[in-house]
């Protein structure tokens, strides 16, 4: 069983100090009718009116005690169903719409280096721009990583404001140093499933400041239909600078240079069942190459437009404790009553 809202179940410790607080005072009734009873055998001649008094004090202790537990049973069954219990699942046919193209963006220094005519990252925005020529009436978002992630466009159907705001882009729109793969992977989780067929294309250079969970990359993988991971940057380690041209330095001194860590991104790509691609200019000078076969690898596995697929809700079970809860406010105000009906008068 789940709860949809969980932190109500922390009203159920109120039912401690009531149970204790219905304890006491069914002591001190229950005293008051021993010695109620007490006095009655103690005088043998007591009278019939006496005698039934005593037994309706009886008959109410015992619906006392009825109606101390159908109050505790009735909190039980409101704070349940304030937390909304589920039980099973349901499962409702939903018709797939069109799909969406995920594109996250490596905008680090690293992708600042010249690659061909170009620097990598101009390279990677040309791949994104052309990729999605190939799916006119799909979605598109954008996210960006460096040292942090960050949404630069929200699913959008509008190509051309996508396009638009893909210029901005930049090492600049962040200000977080590193670069965090991991972070930026993280935040195209979605909790709940998606009837649109998401397909996610990750463009970097393969350097991250620290490794990606596998648990994160296996459940990306069941979250999107394709992901392909497509790398940029020679073979040829170069030297990294800073915006101000200044050549960065290890803890030795020595000038940082970086190549396409390849081996990375083909690594995460078999991790999550997905395709790596080579982008750099010496194996792919001709970006539409590149945009073609990430286009066949996407539609491979892409779900058409109007298919019927399933998607699974939780089942609430609030109607069964409301039930209950009728039920136990109905004994509790009968059993509460305030005073007793006998056969020759009334106990208040």
């Amino acid at each position: 069983m789940s709860f949809a809202h969980p932190l109500w179940l922390w009203l159920l410790l109120l039912l401690f100090p009531y149970m204790l607080f219905s304890a006491l005072s069914l002591r001190r009734m229950r005293q008051f009718v021993e010695a109620l009873d007490g006095h009655t055998r103690s005088d043998a001649a007591a009278s019939p009116p006496r005698k039934a008094a005593n037994n309706a004090g009886a008959r109410y202790l015992a619906r006392r005690r009825l109606s101390a537990w159908s109050g505790g049973a009735l909190l039980v069954c409101m704070v349940l169903v304030l937390a909304d219990p589920a039980l099973g699942l349901r499962y409702l046919p939903e018709r797939v719409r069109e799909s969406e193209l995920v594109f996250l963006l490596d905008v680090s220094n690293s992708m600042l280096l010249p690659e061909g005519e170009s620097n990598r990252l101009d390279r990677a925005k040309q791949t994104i721009s052309q990729i999605s020529e190939h799916f006119p009436s799909s979605y598109y978002s954008l996210t960006i990583f460096k040292g942090d992630s960050m949404q630069l466009v929200p699913p959008t159907a509008v190509r051309q404001a996508f396009l638009d705001t893909l210029v901005w882009a930049l090492p600049e729109s962040m200000t977080q140093a590193g670069t965090s793969l991991d972070s930026g992977l993280n935040s195209l989780l979605t909790a709940a499933a998606s009837s649109a067929s998401r397909l996610l294309l990750v463009l970097s250079d393969g350097h991250a400041s620290a490794p990606v969970h596998p648990s994160l990359i296996e459940e990306l993988g069941q979250q999107f239909e394709q992901l392909l991971f497509i790398g940029f940057g020679s073979e040829e380690a170069l030297p990294l600078s800073t915006a101000e041209g200044v050549a960065l330095r290890d803890a030795q001194g020595r000038v940082v240079r970086l190549n396409q860590n390849a081996s990375y991104l083909r690594e995460l790509a078999e991790a999550s069942g997905g395709h790596y691609l080579d982008a750099s200019a010496k194996a792919r000078p001709d970006l539409s190459v590149v945009a073609e076969q990430a286009a066949a690898l996407l539609r491979d596995r892409l779900r058409p437009s109007g298919a019927i697929t399933l998607s699974a809700e939780p089942i609430s079970r609030s109607w069964i404790f409301i039930a209950a809860a009728v039920f136990f406010f109905v004994l509790s105000v009968l059993s509460s009553s305030p005073f007793y009906v006998t056969g020759r008068g009334r106990l208040s």
